[in-house]
């Protein structure tokens, strides 16, 4: 979402107070000119083409430890399920092709709005160093490492409360 907010508040800047970015980054994981995370996004895009469909879970459990890994086995199961539920093959294909080939570096760079860049300092989908690199790209954002290894916010853990306080504290 990040790449999308920052599109959204060059576009419409009087719409825009501020901007809290979690977990994100300016250019996608086909942009970033390394071939390791090249090579993990083609075996993870034919995962998706696959096996996203399908009612066995061990597919979308791959994704599920990406991107909440520190979720009580609860929350991952019903991660898994919202999954599957939440969109088709097609689409989950489509946007992670999206979501790969995406770069705001320009777009960014133009920004006039006071930002926050979160990220957690274990996340297994998007490196640390691209959170920085967007932080850096935005004219005075300001970045935060929380612990963790989570992608998104996971209800009752300490990134959520810290997530929840960094962000209130920031829109004050």
């Amino acid at each position: 979402g990040a790449p999308i907010a920052v599109q959204y508040a060059q576009k419409f800047p009087e719409r825009v107070s501020c901007l809290v970015l979690y977990g994100g980054y300016a250019r996608g994981v086909r942009m970033r000119n390394d071939p390791e995370q090249e090579e993990r996004y083609i075996a993870a895009a034919e995962i998706i083409r696959t096996g996203w469909g399908a009612t066995n879970p061990a597919f979308r459990s791959m994704f599920t430890e990406i991107m909440v890994p520190d979720a009580s086995p609860q929350q991952k199961l019903g991660f898994s399920e919202l999954q599957r539920v939440a969109s088709s093959t097609q689409n989950v294909g489509k946007t992670n092709e999206m979501n790969a080939l995406v770069d705001v570096t320009e777009v960014a760079r133009t920004l006039d709005v006071p930002t926050l860049v979160l990220h957690n300092e274990g996340d297994r989908r998007i490196p640390v160093e691209e959170g920085k690199r967007l932080a850096a790209l935005i004219p005075g954002a300001e970045f935060r490492l929380f612990p963790g290894d989570n992608q998104m916010l996971v209800p009752g853990t300490e990134t959520c409360g810290l997530f929840m306080k960094a962000m209130r504290d920031f829109v004050r």
